[in-house]
């Protein structure tokens, strides 16, 4: 905690998911593009007082990004047509927004949702989302 109203966070968010693939056409099954991505955030958060129970944070900062891709590569000429399997990768900054909620279910238990943004108008803009509980020991 930097005051009573501001927090420094680090997080590490791991992101696999697959899309569909760029060529209708191309003869392999499944045809979508495996993705994975890897967000690492140094986070400013100001934390909202509420009356109540509830608890809200707003947060932005800055994002280290790789992303890694594997699909399949689509070549066509005159005469012949080829596919080849190929992975790329490329890593960027993005901007992160973040807003995250926390609310008491008992003493021990706390239920959380959060929603992130990165903003990056070169690569795409990514965004994550979550429920979650937590347990204090």
């Amino acid at each position: 905690m930097l005051s009573e109203n501001f927090s420094l966070a680090t997080e590490y968010e791991n992101m696999a998911y697959t899309q569909p693939g760029y060529y209708k056409d191309l003869p392999v099954d499944p045809n979508e593009i495996k993705v994975v991505d890897n967000n690492f955030s140094l986070l400013l958060k100001y934390h909202i007082k509420t009356n109540s129970k509830l608890k809200a944070a707003v947060a932005t900062g800055w994002t280290y990004t790789t992303r890694q891709s594997d699909y399949y590569f689509y070549e066509s000429d005159s005469v012949s047509q080829r596919w080849f399997r190929a992975v790329s990768s490329f890593n960027d900054y993005r901007i992160p927004l973040l807003l995250e909620v926390e609310y008491p279910l008992s003493k021990k238990i706390n239920i959380q949702a959060r929603v992130k943004y990165n903003l990056n108008p070169q690569n795409g803009d990514t965004y994550s989302s979550g429920i979650g509980l937590s347990l204090k020991l």
